[in-house]
């Protein structure tokens, strides 16, 4: 009788080459891999979610832009990475998407400064620094009034 072929020698599989692992990094880590970013947590200006910062350099050409909400009067900072050549128009306009707010209805200065910050102005046109941190207010009804009555 024919059994069929003969049987064929089965040679067990070896695992695929790991790579070597940084003797510093416990088992199961990203091994490296990826980068790790340091949370530091804001203090807490009376508001139920805590903001956090990054802290350490940016990459290269970027830099952080800290918005803080002066009108709901809680102080709270959002966080923004841009570029140097960003213009500013494009950073508020993320900030009311995220506080579901019209622009229009909103103004944006620099502690200290005597007038708004433009739209058309980047962080490198107002000397920003990685970390800034620029106020937002909420516009008074009489220059929502004066702009309308420039608009054409």
């Amino acid at each position: 009788r024919d059994a069929g072929p003969p049987p064929r020698e089965v040679s067990a599989k070896k695992p695929p080459p790991q790579k070597p692992q940084d003797p510093g990094v416990p088992r199961g880590s990203s091994g490296g891999r990826t980068s790790t970013k340091i949370v530091e947590k804001a203090p807490n200006l009376g508001s139920a979610k805590q903001n956090t910062r990054i802290v350490g350099e940016p990459p290269a050409g970027t830099l952080h832009v800290r918005i803080r909400d002066n009108v709901a009067a809680l102080g709270e900072e959002t966080y923004f990475k841009v570029k140097w050549s960003t213009r500013m128009e494009r950073v508020f306009q993320a900030y009311a998407v995220r506080k579901r707010s019209s622009l229009d209805t909103l103004r944006f200065r620099l502690p200290g400064a005597d007038r708004d910050v433009g739209m058309d102005e980047t962080s490198t046109s107002l000397g920003l620094e990685d970390l800034a941190l620029i106020d937002c207010f909420a516009k008074e009804p009489e220059e929502l009034m004066k702009e309308e009555e420039l608009a054409p």
